[in-house]
């Protein structure tokens, strides 16, 4: 659970068509919310290999199947490299997949914090940020 305002939401899905839904529901629903949206992990991983503080993300909602790095070497690379000093951002994850046990390795990580299935429903995505985040902006 994450306590505190909830600013800055990271979207990483190689969908760009997803990322636009669920940037355009969490801005609707929490106003003042920061969206930013990743086509691969790669990118997402470099920057925040690069960000201040104050600039990473509390949450991440990660695709299950990307290209160029994929979700779980982005969750390895992050878990391994996530200053220690910061809390962890909440991650769900979210898939298209119809096979769970294809999802269910990652999935049950322990940087994993939820499980969303596409199509993403504002009710879905609403509800598991409402069940793990104390405030959201």
């Amino acid at each position: 659970m994450i306590k505190g305002k909830i600013e800055r939401i990271w979207l990483i899905d190689d969908s760009e068509i997803d990322n636009f839904i669920a940037s355009t529901i969490l801005q609707n629903e929490f106003r003042g919310l920061k969206t930013i949206n990743f086509v691969n992990a790669l990118i997402a991983w470099q920057t925040i290999k690069n960000s201040k503080t104050n600039e990473l993300p509390q949450i991440i909602i990660l695709d299950w199947h990307l290209p160029l790095m994929t979700s779980e070497r982005f969750i390895n690379e992050l878990s391994n490299c996530w200053p220690s000093d910061i809390k962890k951002p909440l991650i769900c994850l979210v898939s298209s997949s119809l096979n769970k046990k294809e999802i269910l390795p990652l999935a049950s990580h322990p940087w994993i914090d939820g499980y969303i299935s596409k199509p993403l429903m504002k009710e879905n995505l609403i509800s598991i940020l409402k069940n793990t985040v104390v405030s959201l902006a």
